[in-house]
C-alpha cells in the first residue's frame, strides 16, 4: 500500500532524523523537511531519504496533509507562531512529551499531540511498531485524522491528556534518563578496576533487571544490600565513594529509598 500522505517535517535532530526516517519505510513520497536555517544535517536527512528540503518556514508547503513538530520545547510555540502566520490549517501535531496544547489561545482546533515513548539517537535502529505512541487532539475529527497517521507508526498507540502525558514523561526521565547517569557512575567504578573493560560487564545483569522489572515488579524483584539491611556490605561501599560527597549521598538516599519501597510492599 502507498503512504496516502503528504508530510511536512520540522526539525532536524534526533527526532526529526528517525521520523524521516521511519516515513521513508513506509515509501512516503511526498515528504518535505524544514529547518529554521541551513544545516549539514537539513542536508543529510533530505539526501539520505530522499526528501525535499526548506531552510524557511515561510514558504513552507501548505498542502500537507499533516506538520510534525520535532523540535526542542523551547522553540515549540514560536514554530506554532510561523504556522497560524502561514495560515497552515491542516493538523499539526506536536511531537513532545511535555507540551500543554490546551495553554495555546488562538487556533487551538488544528494543533495535536504525537508522542513517542522512546529515547531517540541518530543512527541507532528503532523499532517503530512497538513504540508507545500517544496522542491528544481537541478535535475529534482532528484526533480521528491522527490516530490514522499513528497507526502507520506503531501498533501501541494511546489517547491520552496532557496531565497524563507530563506524569508518563516523568516516569521516563526516572527509568531512563537517571538510570543512563549511573550507568556512568557505574562505568567509572568498573574502569578503576578494570581499566580495559566497561558496561559490558553489566550487561547480563542489566537485561534480567529490566527483564525482572516488568514480569515481576520493580519492587517484586528488588534485590541488594538495601533489601537485607546489610549494613556491613553497604559500609565498605560507602567507603569507595566517600571522597565524593555528592554520590556518597545519593547511595544513602537511594538506598534508604530501597528500604522504604520494601517496607511499604510487604
Amino acid at each position: 500500500m502507498n503512504f496516502p500522505y503528504s508530510i511536512t517535517v520540522i526539525g532536524s535532530g534526533n527526532l526529526a532524523w528517525h521520523v524521516c526516517k521511519q516515513l521513508s519505510k513506509l515509501k512516503a513520497e511526498n515528504v518535505e523537511v524544514i529547518n529554521h536555517k541551513k544545516s549539514k544535517r537539513l542536508e543529510t536527512i533530505a539526501q539520505k531519504f530522499e526528501f525535499t528540503p526548506n531552510d524557511s518556514l515561510k514558504s513552507i508547503n501548505k498542502n500537507s496533509d499533516f506538520y510534525l513538530i520535532c523540535v526542542s520545547d523551547s522553540a515549540i510555540s514560536s514554530v506554532i507562531k510561523s504556522l497560524d502566520e502561514q495560515k497552515v490549517d491542516k493538523p499539526v501535531l506536536i511531537c513532545s512529551g511535555t507540551y500543554n496544547i490546551e495553554k495555546l489561545k488562538v487556533n487551538r482546533n488544528n494543533k495535536a499531540i504525537f508522542y513517542p515513548l522512546q529515547s531517540f539517537r541518530i543512527g541507532t535502529k528503532i523499532k517503530w511498531k512497538e513504540v508507545p505512541l500517544f496522542i491528544e487532539a481537541n478535535e475529534i475529527s482532528v484526533l480521528s485524522s491522527v490516530k490514522k497517521l499513528a497507526y502507520l507508526f506503531s501498533k501501541n498507540i494511546h489517547t491520552t491528556n496532557y496531565k497524563q502525558r507530563i506524569s508518563l514523561h516523568l516516569a521516563a526521565v526516572f527509568a531512563n534518563n537517571f538510570t543512563n547517569s549511573f550507568f556512568a557512575v557505574s562505568e567509572k567504578l568498573i574502569k578503576k578496576s578494570f581499566p580495559a573493560q566497561s558496561l559490558e560487564l553489566l550487561e547480563p545483569i542489566l537485561e534480567q533487571t529490566i527483564k525482572n522489572a516488568v514480569e515481576l515488579g520493580p519492587v517484586n524483584s528488588q534485590t541488594g544490600p538495601a533489601v537485607r539491611s546489610d549494613k556491613e556490605t553497604m559500609s565498605k561501599h560507602e567507603e569507595i565513594v566517600a571522597a565524593d560527597k555528592r554520590l556518597l549521598r545519593i547511595y544513602k538516599e537511594m538506598s534508604n529509598l530501597i528500604a522504604e519501597q520494601q517496607k511499604k510492599h510487604a
